[in-house]
């Protein structure tokens, strides 16, 4: 898929913060070794389609990455993780010290765009960790792998301390691939909005796989 699209959810009850700043999110779900290398392969091509122009003074950004099983079991999908945490914190030390301790990672200018980057792992099974867009109409469990890993984001987001530490977040497929620089000046804009127009969530139209 070469469109970028969105789906957007507001998170809990509204509460105003000063000024409207807002705690955003960017949750991107991997599963399979071909999604590992997309998140891969996104970290330069970022580089061509900037997220944001200048980081932005009314709201902090995080990158969530976020893995269908267990991330420790996957040692190719963990080096691709820490080599964009390690990557981030070098590139913010550099920033602000212009100095850094960390010799690992691989860093990017629009790591400038988030406030951080994070992973959790939703540790499905095998038997929850389902996705079938071809038996749709013969199992009912087709989806049941997003499904749960959805339900697993939700849970965290509420859980975290604290419980409203975010107030949207976009569900970025991984085979959603920016085509636009300031793509997430426009998330940025589309969450602010919501909150405006007391939505909860928002996306494109489904068409179908």
């Amino acid at each position: 898929m070469k469109l970028l699209t969105w789906a957007l959810a507001a998170l809990g009850v509204v509460q105003l913060r000063a000024a409207g700043h807002q705690h955003l999110a960017v949750v991107r779900v991997f599963s399979t070794d071909e999604e590992v290398q997309l998140l891969e392969e996104s970290g330069p091509a970022w580089g061509q389609t900037s997220p944001c122009a200048v980081k932005s003074n009314m709201s902090d950004i995080d990158l969530i990455l976020v893995y269908s099983k267990d991330l420790d079991s996957n040692p190719a999908a963990l080096q691709v993780v820490m080599d964009l945490e390690n990557g981030f914190q070098k590139y913010m030390n550099m920033q602000n010290y212009n100095s850094s301790n960390v010799t690992s990672g691989t860093s990017y200018d629009w790591m400038k765009c988030f406030s951080g980057i994070h992973h959790m792992s939703a540790m499905l099974n095998p038997e929850q960790d389902v996705y079938d867009n071809r038996g749709y109409t013969t199992n009912k469990h087709w989806v049941s792998g997003p499904n749960a890993v959805f339900s697993k984001i939700m849970t965290e987001m509420f859980s975290a301390e604290p419980a409203d530490m975010y107030d949207t977040f976009f569900l970025m497929e991984m085979d959603a691939v920016p085509i636009k620089s300031h793509w997430l000046d426009q998330f940025e804009t589309e969450a602010h909005e919501m909150a405006d127009n007391n939505m909860a969530v928002r996306g494109s139209q489904y068409l179908g796989d």
